[in-house]
């Protein structure tokens, strides 16, 4: 007895040291034919929804922080002032090595009674020539040279005998020179002659792109150094003469004497066959040379910057001088993004038949062009 109670004492305490589960086999477990789990449908649904909510958050975050001049809206809205077009990005035009001078033609000379003496007639020194391409002529058809031709036809509008129209931004803007230089060449076509006047004495950035800001020109004119006919360079193959802005740098006082200096180039300008004038003006903002020069124009045009200059500027740039604003002839835009502007537009707003058919718009380029 005391051997069968030991050794059932043992198989107990050895069962004990065993973990014995309870838990029994009713069925094996079957492979799923279709997952059980994420939820396909739910899950695009509830991704799209908030996909959807914040790209609305931040469209309209954009739309709030949006400020600055991108549609004709932006313009006519804020500032009043009339819109006359958009400045597309034109492809860039390969430029000559070395500008070529172009001679001196000879006088003319006259037969004396005699037969035998000779003396020259006095006749108008040429301006020399430089070979610098003017890229808007390489692109007739392009949305620039659109542009260009309707600031042609508001200054046709303004009914002057000798328009004189100045180029100036509501800011530092070096884009300003390029639009000034590609209007005077576009002006230029069927006309006699465009004399093109760099009065940026700060900047120079027209001379500096022309190659000509070690040359003499208006800021010498001004400080008695010369004549301004005799600082006049051409460019080949168009109808346009340049003075470039000089190397002197001049003074604060120099403001009002360029001034008088351009209303005097206008009054000669009848006599040496030019037909057009275009000034390239400082920006209305920081400096007040700008507007000291606009005051002895007829009229003039304002370049923005697309997506960079702000509406609040366009609104107030003109507000508080009423006779700049009646002589303003509008606003271009420079810089513009073609492919981004229809983002900003409305269906129904005339600026969407810029990208049109290529027949009415188009960047093929004409090689020569006269």
């Amino acid at each position: 007895m005391y051997q069968q109670t030991l050794t059932r004492s043992q198989e107990i305490e050895q069962q004990q040291s065993f973990p014995v589960s309870n838990v029994r086999i009713l069925s094996y477990a079957q492979v799923p034919s279709r997952p059980t789990g994420p939820a396909v449908l739910r899950t695009a649904l509830a991704a799209t929804l908030l996909g959807l909510f914040m790209g609305m958050a931040v469209a309209a975050l954009r739309e709030w922080r949006e400020r600055s001049l991108r549609t004709a809206a932006d313009v006519t809205e804020y500032s009043g002032l009339r819109f006359l077009g958009h400045l597309p990005v034109l492809p860039a035009v390969r430029r000559a090595r070395t500008p070529s001078v172009a001679p001196t033609a000879p006088a003319p000379v006259t037969t004396g009674p005699t037969g035998g003496q000779t003396l020259p007639v006095p006749s108008k020194a040429r301006p020399p020539v430089i070979n610098v391409p003017v890229p808007v002529l390489h692109y007739p058809d392009s949305v620039y040279a659109e542009t260009l031709r309707h600031v042609r036809l508001a200054s046709d509008a303004a009914g002057r005998n000798l328009p004189v129209t100045g180029v100036t931004s509501f800011h530092p803007l070096e884009g300003r020179s390029s639009v000034a230089f590609n209007l005077a060449g576009q002006l230029g076509i069927g006309m006699q002659s465009v004399l093109l006047i760099d009065a940026d004495s700060r900047g120079r950035t027209l001379s500096r792109m022309l190659g000509l800001d070690r040359k003499p020109g208006l800021t010498d004119a001004v400080a008695g150094r010369g004549d301004w006919q005799d600082m006049l360079v051409a460019i080949a193959d168009t109808n346009l003469v340049v003075l470039p802005c000089g190397q002197d740098r001049g003074g604060p006082s120099d403001d009002l004497l360029t001034g008088r200096l351009l209303s005097q180039i206008t009054a000669e300008a009848r006599d040496n066959d030019f037909s057009r004038i275009i000034v390239d003006v400082p920006p209305l903002y920081p400096v007040a040379q700008g507007r000291a020069i606009l005051h002895e124009l007829a009229q003039f045009v304002i370049v923005g910057e697309w997506g960079q200059t702000s509406r609040a500027m366009a609104e107030t740039a003109l507000i508080d001088d009423h006779l700049l604003e009646a002589r303003c002839l509008g606003v271009v835009y420079d810089g513009v993004n073609m492919r981004k502007l229809k983002s900003f537009l409305l269906p129904g707003e005339m600026e969407n038949y810029l990208g049109g058919p290529k027949s009415y718009m188009s960047l093929k380029r004409r090689m020569s062009r006269k």
